[in-house]
């Protein structure tokens, strides 16, 4: 079953050991010390861990140690504190907090002898004194006079209250409202006389006295005091006599009429007056139903362009984002390139720093990805080179590409160190480029190639001696051109295959038995070769051919070549 009623969170007490305090839109439109007190009341009646649901626009202010945020988007909070805090400061309305039917200042004065004393004459007095209210411009009740006041209290059924039309009684209150309307309006004291009014049974005539405060405070609340008093002030034995007679009921009608006429006109000057507000309220709400209209036309407008940009930003972000995988691709091509081609690369910005450098570079320099910013110069490189900043000033003051030769220290690697300037799309330089390409393969190479074109002039140089010697000792006898012709033909050719066999491994000489199997290649069905393989030298290896070639076609080749065999051996 769920229970409503109204609660002030203001004057009323605070309820307590509560689970959960559902707050929303409501602190926005309380100044802030008014929402500390607020705040304060549900850190009170929150239950240890209990939850504070606030609107989206509040928050707890200063008290962020008293509530831990759950959720802050939803503003809910949860309460922090095993134990219960103090309740604040509560302050009842003034008119709760002092009996109905006492004086002000008997309330106030601290309860001495001559505060008793004045008490005691008072409540004599009062049997006296006419009976009175003072209310403020709400017609509510701020003061009560004794005893006397409750012969003119009436109180209407419903919840109870301090309106004094509430409480009055009936018969006085026509008169009264009219009383104190012209009383507030004039600024005068407003008399009316002979109103009947029944007290004990009994009829009454009485006089209405209203009359405003004028001192400052009172003023600008509008604070007045209605009084009752009888129209013939009876006496102590008069009290005690019967009551006197009723005034002529003519007359008391009378009044009574033009009372509730002087009423109704005042209720009619009032709801006309309302209705001209009704209408010049009327009209302020249809100019301003008019600006909402308005407002909202104009939120349209701004929401479809709302919506026209932010088409256009996704338009623009999807093209950001190809343009952004077109350019994470290139930079993974220029990344595999750098990888794939091996060449050692370092960018370096106008004063040297290191800006980026491929994964062949730390073979020649101990970098780590820490060391970018850092200048070159400061760190400890392998290279047998002392020059690299004086180079790279030059290249920098010349705009022009420079090479050099390098080598390492262990001089286990060459490399060719090229320099030339960093220019950015816009064709401005913007630091310089370092490249070193391995050429030890080559320059390995090139040594070969130069110790075997040493070999084959010196070869060559042989060669032409021999092949000279040849030729004039086979021109040198008597035999026929033509047999001179064949033999030195021959002799040639006995050369040829032996120089053959040396350019087969360059640097080396030749096997005297692979020079055998050449010059007896036309005898090897008759002919047994064997023994040991022994490496001969160039020289050797012509000389060599050469005499086998000459033994070969002879009878008694078979003795010498035996001879030669064993003389090998």
């Amino acid at each position: 079953m769920c229970v409503f009623s109204e609660h002030s969170l203001v004057k009323d007490p605070p309820f307590s050991r509560l689970d959960l305090v559902s707050c929303r839109n409501l602190l926005i439109y309380l100044d802030s010390e008014l929402q500390s007190r607020v705040t304060r009341i549900f850190h009170y009646a929150l239950n240890p861990g209990g939850y504070l649901f606030l609107g989206t626009s509040e928050s707890i202010g200063r008290h962020g140690k008293s509530f831990a945020v759950l959720d802050k988007k939803h503003r809910i909070l949860q309460r922090i504190g095993a134990g219960n805090v103090g309740l604040p400061a509560f302050q009842a309305p003034a008119a709760l907090m002092r009996h109905p039917f006492q004086p002000e200042a008997a309330s106030l004065r601290p309860a001495t002898i001559d505060d008793r004393i004045d008490k005691s004459v008072r409540r004599v007095m009062e049997q006296y004194a006419p009976a009175y209210f003072v209310i403020d411009r709400q017609h509510e009740v701020l003061r009560f006079s004794g005893s006397e006041a409750r012969h003119y209290i009436e109180p209407s059924p419903g919840a109870a209250n301090l309106h004094l039309f509430s409480i009055l009684h009936k018969t006085l209150r026509p008169a009264v409202r009219s009383a104190v309307q012209r009383a507030l309006a004039t600024r005068e004291t407003i008399l009316t006389d002979n109103l009947a009014i029944r007290i004990d049974g009994k009829s009454r005539a009485v006089t209405l006295i209203v009359e405003p405060i004028l001192d400052s405070g009172a003023k600008e609340r509008d604070i007045c005091v209605v009084a009752f008093r009888d129209a013939a002030p009876a006496t102590a034995e008069d009290r005690d006599a019967p009551a006197a007679p009723a005034p002529d009921d003519v007359a008391a009608l009378e009044k009574e009429l033009n009372a509730t006429q002087f009423q109704l006109r005042t209720a009619s000057d009032e709801l006309e007056t309302t209705v001209e507000d009704m209408k010049s309220t009327t009209e302020e709400f249809q100019a301003v139903n008019e600006e909402l209209q308005s407002s909202n036309e104009e939120l349209e407008t701004a929401k479809e362009e709302m919506q026209s940009i932010n088409e256009e930003l996704q338009t623009i972000n999807s093209e950001l984002a190809s343009k952004n995988d077109l350019l994470t691709r290139l930079n993974s091509d220029l990344q595999n390139l750098l990888d794939a081609t091996r060449i050692a690369t370092v960018f370096l910005d106008d004063d040297l720093r290191i800006r980026h450098f491929t994964p062949a570079l730390l073979d020649l320099f101990p970098l780590r990805d820490g060391d970018r910013g850092r200048p070159i110069t400061d760190i400890v490189n392998l290279l047998a080179y002392d020059e690299l900043k004086r180079d790279v000033v030059s290249v920098q003051a010349s705009q022009e590409i420079t090479q050099h030769e390098v080598y390492l220290k262990d001089k286990s690697a060459t490399f060719i160190m090229r320099i030339q300037p960093y220019r950015t799309v816009a064709n401005v330089v913007d630091g310089v480029v370092l490249t070193f390409v391995d050429i030890t393969e080559r320059k390995i190479a090139e040594e070969h190639a130069a110790l075997l074109t040493k070999e084959l002039q010196h070869r060559t140089g042989n060669l032409a001696s021999v092949i000279l010697s040849i030729a004039n000792r086979t021109f040198a006898g008597d035999r026929p051109l033509e047999e001179e012709r064949r033999i030195f033909t021959a002799r040639v050719t006995a050369i040829a295959r032996a120089h053959s066999l040396l350019m087969a491994k360059p640097g080396e000489g030749g096997l005297l038995g692979d020079i055998v199997r050449s010059e007896l290649a036309n005898f090897s069905e008759r002919v047994d070769i064997h023994g040991p393989q022994i490496m001969l030298t160039t020289t050797a290896t012509q000389g060599f051919a050469l005499i086998i070639h000459e033994l070969a076609p002879m009878p008694q080749s078979t003795a010498r070549l035996l001879t030669v065999r064993a003389g090998c051996r």
